[in-house]
């Protein structure tokens, strides 16, 4: 939104310096300073467990040649990218301040357009709901219309959509913050819009681009997705014959993609968890129902923990939930190639491996 990423990283001097209309810390300095630990201690977890596990991820998705060739790992590898850089982004950005800098050069204005405004920390946070937007496209087609996915989807198309998604928040975030963000008489300016109305427009269009339209399309994919699976997989029917092999496989295929549907509705489910407060938080603050204190609140500090915290815990849903990834994980860490006996994932992959 507008304003979330001027105030999102900042700590509490930070924040009241760089919005306050009186421009000076409201909270003393001792309160000031235990928040500041505490919060940079959070943001320092966050960013270590988010380069680790989605680190952990990509050495898995991308080791074994059969989990890479499947066709939902293009956007789950370039979801994990994507976390990961978020998470190297926090780390800098916590670690690395910026303040008592004096913006005199060219090199000065441009550090605080691109790294002042955090800019490449937001780009990623939001090239990762574009990416996992895709993703979720991508497994409703293959789920609700399987045959057109099956004939006009392939690879390249996957790779398009990845290469989408970051064109997309390159341009949205480089075109929203370039502009309104510059120095003057030394000192930074971040996000000066010309009149409110122009600040609350911006955050209104960056509340939908960014929250609204995404959770719409993961919803009603995900509900058209479990209602055409449920529908598909059914009961043994148990006569003495058994099914024959053909129903058997795809039963088995179906219930190995409900595995997959599963997982990402949960990955799907905490990324609406995480980021919810915060967008709430700034879309009222857009409206005048917040104001400047409220950024000093521990409900405003909770949310913008819980909105960086989606950078790390899709590798412990995929840990808990993925069998496939389970399975990849064992074999690369314990390198034993015999895991008992085989999963409905293991069986799928050896029917098919366009999923």
């Amino acid at each position: 939104m507008a304003r979330e990423r001027d105030v999102g990283l900042l700590n509490v001097t930070d924040v009241f310096n760089a919005t306050s209309p009186t421009g000076g810390p409201e909270a003393d300095d001792v309160s000031t300073t235990i928040k500041d630990i505490i919060m940079k201690g959070f943001y320092v977890t966050i960013a270590s467990l988010g380069i680790l596990g989605n680190a952990v991820v990509l050495v898995v998705l991308l080791g074994l040649t059969k989990m890479r060739k499947r066709m939902t790992s293009v956007f789950i590898i370039n979801q994990s990218v994507i976390d990961a850089l978020t998470a190297v982004f926090l780390l800098l950005t916590t670690m690395l301040p910026s303040d008592g800098r004096i913006y005199r050069t060219i090199a000065d204005d441009l550090f605080c357009r691109l790294w002042v405004t955090r800019l490449p920390l937001w780009l990623c946070l939001h090239c990762s709901t574009y990416n996992l937007v895709a993703l979720t496209v991508e497994r409703y087609l293959s789920v609700v219309h399987p045959i057109h996915h099956k004939t006009s989807f392939n690879r390249l198309k996957a790779l398009l959509m990845v290469a989408g998604t970051w064109t997309f928040a390159v341009v949205y975030d480089v075109g929203g913050t370039i502009p309104v963000a510059y120095s003057m008489d030394g000192v930074c300016k971040l996000y000066m819009y010309e009149t409110k109305s122009a600040m609350r427009g911006v955050g209104i269009m960056g509340a939908c681009i960014n929250y609204f339209i995404p959770i719409t399309i993961l919803v009603y994919c995900y509900s058209r997705m479990a209602y055409s699976l449920r529908s598909k997989v059914s009961p043994s029917s148990g006569s003495v014959d058994g099914e024959t092999q053909n129903r058997q496989i795809n039963t088995t295929k179906a219930r190995a993609k409900m595995n997959v549907i599963k997982t990402l509705a949960v990955v799907s489910t905490a990324f609406i968890l995480c980021v919810s407060w915060n967008q709430w938080f700034f879309f009222l603050f857009n409206f005048g129902v917040f104001d400047f204190r409220a950024l000093n609140s521990t409900f405003y500090h909770f949310s913008v923990v819980a909105m960086f915290a989606n950078c790390c815990v899709n590798p412990f849903i995929y840990t808990a939930q993925y069998e496939e990834f389970q399975k990849g994980l064992k074999k690369i860490f314990t390198k034993r190639k015999g895991f008992g006996a085989p999963t409905t994932s293991d069986i799928n992959s050896s029917m098919t491996s366009h999923q």
